[in-house]
């Protein structure tokens, strides 16, 4: 039996490793942050994505769904670190507007529903 041990550190080096390698890129584009299943790992892992990001001076932009009021009045400590380093080198654009999906799923409901009722032309 493989020692449990080492392979937690063999992985938790190629985890360090890949993260670390982020940083060799010019811009970091993370997309649509805070929709991950939400677990201490990974808060750990997005903490260490940003803060070196941070530490490096190198640019990132991120998108999300997140209310700037949250990114302002966090809920706990572990997410104040995330939000400080983001809103220190990050500038806040809102883009609202009309929800496109829930038109197209409006639209793909009518066409199921008239393939399913034999309504078809």
């Amino acid at each position: 039996m493989p020692n449990q041990k080492a392979e937690e550190n063999s992985d938790s080096s190629e985890r360090n490793a890949y993260l670390a390698s982020l940083n060799r890129y010019t811009l970091l584009v993370i997309d649509d942050m805070g929709i991950e299943r939400e677990s201490q790992y990974t808060i750990e892992t997005i903490y260490t994505v940003i803060d070196e990001r941070y530490k490096s001076g190198k640019p990132f932009i991120i998108t999300t769904n997140i209310l700037l009021d949250t990114f302002k009045k966090p809920q706990d400590l572990e997410h104040a670190r995330i939000y400080d380093r983001i809103m220190e080198r990050c500038m806040p654009i809102f883009f609202g507007g009309k929800n496109y999906r829930s038109e197209l799923g409006q639209g793909n409901r009518h066409m199921a529903k008239k393939i399913l009722t034999g309504a078809m032309d």
